[in-house]
């Protein structure tokens, strides 16, 4: 940024911040010089001769007394304001850094409360998984275990028939030699 932006961009700030102070000080000034011009014996050349006035032609509105307390008064009063307005203002700035600070930690609270659950959540489902793979797992040894009943069970019928074929064949066999001989 060059340096005459800088420079306007300082005034445009100071003048933010003094304005107010600045008119109410021109304004007190303004207020005490018409107090002083109205209320005070008016400078003609009788009341010179008699008075320590000079009737010239800017002298009767205004004298260097009345300037600089008139102008002290303007000073003063800008001074206090600008002071007020600049003191409001640091702590508007820091009520509000502190509000900031304060929704910045509730917000990495709310995350890490999300950042916990979602962990949790994880595990959960993890551990649904290993719950759902172990049932999957039981039931295929439950099914390869009957299988292995059932061809037991076939393979001892199988014998049976066989042993129950041969006995048959035994005696018909003994039968059926007997009775060719």
């Amino acid at each position: 940024m060059p340096m005459a932006a800088r420079i306007r961009q300082r005034w445009r700030g100071a003048a933010e911040t003094w304005r107010t102070g600045i008119i109410l000080g021109v304004a007190t000034a303004a207020i005490f010089w018409c107090v002083w011009y109205f209320t005070k014996i008016p400078c003609t050349p009788d009341n010179a001769a008699i008075s320590p006035c000079n009737p010239g032609i800017f002298a009767k509105f205004i004298n260097a007394e009345i300037m600089a307390l008139a102008g002290g008064a303007g000073i003063a009063v800008a001074t206090l304001k600008g002071g007020y307005d600049t003191y409001m203002l640091k702590n508007m700035l820091n009520e509000e850094r502190a509000a900031r600070l304060k929704a910045e930690e509730a917000n990495r609270q709310t995350q890490e409360e999300l950042r916990g659950l979602i962990a949790e959540m994880r595990e959960e489902m993890r551990e649904e998984r290993q719950r759902y793979a172990e049932e999957h797992r039981q039931r295929a040894e439950e099914h390869r275990q009957r299988a292995e009943e059932r061809n037991l069970a076939i393979a001892v019928q199988q014998a049976m028939l066989d042993a129950i074929v041969r006995l048959a064949q035994g005696r018909n066999g003994n039968t059926g030699q007997s009775n060719g001989e």
